[in-house]
């Protein structure tokens, strides 16, 4: 879709001279402009000014000159995109007003026609003249920047050129230069096709907006039209070319999306009247109307009833929906800031929810928010309205509670009545605390049984029913009774379940109660002293915890204490139960862990699982299982799980798992010591072969080196014959020769 066009007007502080003093204004319905241009003769004079909060900008003139005559037009600039020119403005003399602007819509036989005379400038009379006539066919006084001129049917003699002047209020008249001439000529034409919108036209921003335009004839084009001007045509990016039927499509609908679209069709050069327009609204600018039912929401069938909107600004058109309805009931246009709507002679198809939502036609209908919606009553007799007690009607003496009596019915007043006074207890109003009936410091005057009802502020000739029967009961005046659970407080879905309530005294109500429910949810006046509490196939919601009290006959209300709570669990798998360690998860020196396992449930067994066991570690009744940390095998993760005694073989989920470590205290100082002792063996150890080695060594042979100063055996492992001075190979007589006749050499390097 293009940018929306913005719009150009002329304001002035003497308004029987405004040439004196012109300012020109131009505003965008697009709540992103960031600039506004203002041209005069195309390029000829330009000017630019940041939008304002209002989305429009001012270009002062002053006053007129000859250099200011001419034609003015506006754009507003987006971030990435210009509009398209605003309606021109022109100025053509120092001392007349500025030329009006004269449009109207294709002229239809026999149908009503409408002229539009743009004027620029607030506060002037309007005149309409036809060609060949001397006097003004039809004058308008002063009704804003524009007026609207109606022939009421056209026909043949309505035909002709037209041209409108304004001028000011007051005498003498200072006339405008007369319009460019508009040429009604009436043609024959095709049917109007039929238009609407496939959901409501009133929309909020980002919404996807389709647009049907139909007609029975074939191979037809389409041309959609946005307050009169041409935006898109049935070309393949738009519809279905040459066919019946034509779809505009707006993917994301944005603030400048608003306006009066419509559509026609055509065959070579016969065109269709143009189709009745859609108003299209796009909501959540403006904050939203207040709606009131006048004489009230409920209303005999056949009877009138006025729906008002209240709104916050003034010169705005409302728009009234029903909810279920595809199409807005009424629209109305007004001066002021509300709008009446007359429902007549309601019946049966009236009955339903109302809301109001209000637009300005100026800027691309944006409109407000929807209002709260009102739901309208077409009955002869009031809904029956319900009386509760918050945070229970189950109290103890001196706590606060508040009565609630609400119903569907809103802007009504309330009656709460308490049995057996006189005097009842009135409010007022459609706040948000409507029907609120507080209690302060209940004692023993609050006991008692309360209705309410509703209390319409008209003469209403309509039935009044009264609510349910609330009783106020307080405990804390008799013993406690006993509560028990058969089969058992788990049970599966499906199951039977009987609550035993067990009182100490005869002729007893008794009153089952369940935590967060504000009303009691059953109550017995057995025989005896105990009143059993079936609750048949139950379920998951019937989960919960449970009590009851009892009162006396003779004292009603007076009631006696809550008897323990009880857990009712509706499941085929037990809740998991909690797993800790006492003293701490940490070993310490010679010390035992304790880890206690705990479940919701009564008459259960416990078993104990650790990390790595093939089997269950230990079983348990009370859910306490000692741990010892002997040879490091206490260390680990564990988790435990149990069972119902009376279902051996239901299992619950297992518990968290809970981590046993060793500890950097007495634990860490008992594995230091023991560190200590086997380095000090390792150090005797290697000592004791350190010296044996040593004493070995010595025993070795020690050999001489040749040309040693020393002994020389220890620095050489030749073995030598028993001739040192003699030359290897030669035989001497010496007693050693004789012993070895050979000689041998080894040598080992150094």
């Amino acid at each position: 879709m293009p940018t929306p066009k913005p719009e150009l007007w002329a304001e002035t502080n003497f308004p029987l001279a405004p040439w004196k003093n012109l300012t020109l204004w131009c505003r965008s319905p697009s709540g992103s402009t960031k600039e506004f241009v203002l041209l005069k003769d195309g390029t000829g004079w330009i000017a630019t000014r940041p939008a304002s909060e209002q989305v429009r900008a001012a270009f002062p003139l002053g006053a007129l000159t000859h250099s200011h005559t001419g034609s003015y037009h506006c754009h507003s600039w987006e971030e990435m995109a210009v509009s398209e020119p605003s309606e021109a403005l022109e100025l053509v003399g120092t001392d007349i007003l500025p030329k009006p602007v004269i449009s109207a819509s294709l002229p239809i036989r026999g149908q009503e026609l409408q002229i539009r005379c743009k004027g620029w400038l607030e506060g002037l009379g309007f005149a309409l003249y036809k060609k060949g006539e001397q006097e003004p066919v039809q004058q308008l006084g002063a009704v804003g920047r524009e007026a609207f001129f109606t022939i009421q049917r056209m026909e043949d003699k309505d035909e002709g050129n037209y041209s409108c002047r304004t001028h000011t209020e007051m005498q003498p008249f200072k006339w405008s230069e007369p319009s460019e001439p508009l040429e009604l000529v009436i043609k024959e034409m095709y049917p109007k096709p039929f238009f609407k919108t496939w959901a409501s036209p009133v929309v909020t921003p980002g919404s996807r907006v389709t647009f049907n335009c139909s007609t029975s004839h074939e191979h037809m084009s389409f041309i959609l039209y946005k307050d009169g001007n041409e935006i898109a045509s049935s070309d393949l990016a738009w519809g279905n070319p040459g066919g019946s039927t034509a779809h505009f499509l707006i993917i994301s609908v944005g603030i400048g999306d608003g306006g009066n679209y419509s559509c026609r069709y055509y065959d070579f050069s016969i065109w269709s009247e143009p189709s009745n327009p859609v108003e299209l609204v796009v909501t959540e600018f403006y904050p939203k109307p207040t709606l009131l039912a006048q004489p009230g929401p409920v209303v005999l069938p056949g009877k009138n009833v006025t729906l008002r909107f209240q709104g916050i600004f003034q010169g705005m058109r409302f728009a009234l929906l029903q909810e279920g309805t595809h199409t807005p009931l009424q629209f109305q246009s007004t001066s002021g800031t509300s709008a009446d709507f007359l429902l007549h002679t309601v019946g049966a198809q009236d009955f339903g929810n109302y809301s109001c939502v209000y637009y300005e036609t100026t800027m691309s209908n944006r409109g407000s928010s929807l209002s709260t919606p009102l739901m309208i009553w077409v009955t002869d007799t009031f809904p029956r309205p319900w009386l509760s007690a918050e945070p229970s009607s189950v109290v103890t003496m001196g706590q606060n509670v508040t009565l609630w009596c609400q119903g569907p019915v809103r802007g009504v007043g309330y009656i709460l009545h308490k049995e057996g006074e006189a005097t009842s207890m009135q409010l007022w109003g459609s706040t948000s605390n409507e029907g609120a009936f507080p209690i302060i410091n209940i004692s023993g005057a609050s006991i008692g049984r309360y209705s309410c009802c509703y209390h319409p502020d008209w003469m209403s000739p309509i039935k009044i029913q009264p609510s349910n029967t609330l009783e106020l009961i307080v405990t804390g005046l008799l013993p406690k009774p006993s509560l028990l659970v058969q089969p058992g407080p788990m049970v599966a879905p499906g199951e039977n379940v009987t609550l035993q309530c067990q009182g100490e005294l005869p002729d007893s109500t008794f009153v089952l109660l369940k935590e967060g429910t504000r009303q009691p949810l059953e109550q017995q006046r057995p025989s005896g002293y105990r009143a059993d509490f079936w609750m048949p196939v139950v379920r998951d919601q019937d989960s919960g915890v449970y009590s009851c009290v009892y009162y006396l006959d003779s004292a009603p209300l007076v009631a006696s204490n809550h008897s323990n709570s009880l857990e009712i669990w509706v499941t085929d798998k037990p809740p998991k139960p909690s797993l800790s360690a006492w003293p701490s998860t940490i070993f310490k020196l010679g010390k035992d862990i304790t880890l206690q396992c705990r479940g919701p449930l009564p008459g259960v067994e416990f078993v104990l699982e650790h990390d790595g066991e093939e089997a269950p570690q230990q079983f348990s009744e009370d859910g306490d299982f000692v741990i010892d940390n002997l040879e490091g095998k206490g260390i680990g993760n564990y988790s435990c799980s149990y069972r119902l005694q009376a279902y051996p073989d239901i299992w619950s989920e297992p518990s968290d798992t809970l981590e046993l470590v060793g500890a950097a205290g007495p634990v860490a100082q008992e594995c230091t010591v023991g560190n200590i002792v086997r380095s000090t063996l390792i150090v005797v150890v290697v000592v004791a072969l350190g010296i044996v080695l040593a004493v070995e060594w010595k025993k070795w042979p020690r050999l001489r080196t040749r040309g040693s100063e020393t002994d020389g055996r220890d620095q050489t492992v030749v073995l030598e014959e028993c001739n040192q001075e003699g030359e290897p190979g030669t035989t001497t007589n010496s007693p050693s020769s004789a012993s070895q006749e050979v000689s041998v050499e080894l040598t080992v390097p150094i």
